[in-house]
């Protein structure tokens, strides 16, 4: 850890996430990443006021879009039945929209894992496939991407774009990682790039290029730990988040939240300065 660090440790805010059984062991593996690479940890409310948001996002200075159920298909443009896609969490959805719109607006850093990956791809306009193993939009059936050995162990190889952020940071151009999920990446966002790929050219891996940190992994870091210099993702990720200075976090607290649920596939989410001008 940094001596700035021990002076001053950033302050992360993660959505909450709920593994199925028998993986939820009641430890909340995030956290404990975060707090190991040398930042608070901050579990995030679902709720609908948006005053509550208000006086936390000033707070942070990061967020963590984490694993867990489905999107939406709705969200993506997507309205097949599929029965392979999981239950969908509203409130949930919506707070990840308000968060990724904060983060944008005001440059926060951000990691999506997993879902959160995916997540940051629909906000800027991509899309997903709804199950690897029975898609047919590409008419290319992917392997089982939900590893039946421990989710510490990887299971299969990815790679990394050398021109990439990721590839800096976790200073190889390939690695093994985990795998638990069962939908992916069909169309990416023209916001984003790829940053990894598996070996049938499934994306694991997005950044923005135009962002000081904005970076979403398809599998699990935070289960494994030291193995495969993983640690160095969440390590730069504090980074960045100790990177956010005072001045940018008092200016983002005289910031209101105007949401307004249209009716569109996302609420029409606008901040507003409550900062009063000084004429002369």
């Amino acid at each position: 850890m940094s001596e700035s660090h021990a002076h001053h440790k950033p302050v992360v805010g993660i959505v909450p996430t709920k593994l199925p059984e028998p993986y939820d062991d009641g430890i909340n593996h995030y956290a404990l990443a975060v707090r190991s690479a040398g930042a608070k940890p901050y579990l995030l409310p679902v709720t609908d006021d948006v005053g509550a948001y208000e006086t936390i996002f000033p707070h942070m200075d990061g967020f963590l879009l984490t694993g867990g159920k489905d999107i939406d298909p709705v969200r993506y443009g997507d309205t097949e039945d599929d029965p392979s896609v999981t239950d969908h969490l509203l409130g949930r959805e919506e707070l990840e929209h308000l968060i990724l719109c904060y983060s944008d607006e005001f440059d926060v850093p951000i990691m999506g894992i997993c879902r959160g990956m995916q997540m940051l791809n629909v906000f800027y306009g991509g899309s997903l496939h709804l199950d690897l193993a029975t898609q047919t939009k590409q008419q290319t059936h992917f392997a089982n991407h939900f590893q039946t050995l421990p989710f510490s162990e990887p299971s299969h190889h990815v790679t990394l774009e050398p021109r990439g952020s990721l590839a800096r940071i976790l200073q190889t151009h390939s690695t093994q990682v985990n795998s638990m999920h069962h939908q992916g990446i069909f169309e990416l966002a023209p916001e984003l790039r790829a940053a990894a790929y598996d070996d049938q050219g499934l994306i694991e891996a997005i950044e923005h290029p135009d962002k000081p940190f904005t970076i979403g992994v398809q599998w699990h870091p935070e289960f494994l730990g030291t193995r495969n210099s993983m640690n160095l993702l969440f390590e730069r990720f504090v980074d960045a988040c100790q990177e956010e200075s005072q001045h940018k976090k008092e200016k983002r607290a005289n910031i209101a939240i105007d949401r307004i649920h249209t009716g569109f596939v996302w609420p029409q989410v606008s901040f507003i300065d409550r900062q009063p001008k000084i004429t002369n």
